[in-house]
């Protein structure tokens, strides 16, 4: 009997830590998009100091997402 119980509760975590997972996977790859869209804007738009801000900021949160999913790989 607690043996069903246990591998229920750990059957749920794996689809919860795969759902994980995933949203952190999707959450890189908006990110990926919003670099691109900043690229494109900045190429419009031709201010150095907000262009190089920006296109900084997204490549930092680029870069912690994949570190992010790489560490939940690893832990998960």
């Amino acid at each position: 009997m607690s043996i069903e119980i246990f591998n229920n509760i750990l059957s749920s975590f794996i689809i919860f830590k795969i759902g994980l997972l995933v949203l952190i996977f999707f959450h890189a790859v908006f990110l990926f998009i919003v670099f691109t869209q900043i690229n494109s804007m900045n190429r419009i738009i031709s201010h150095v100091y907000a262009s190089s801000l920006l296109k900084f900021i997204s490549i930092l949160s680029i870069i912690f997402s994949i570190s992010l999913f790489l560490l939940a790989v690893v832990i998960l």
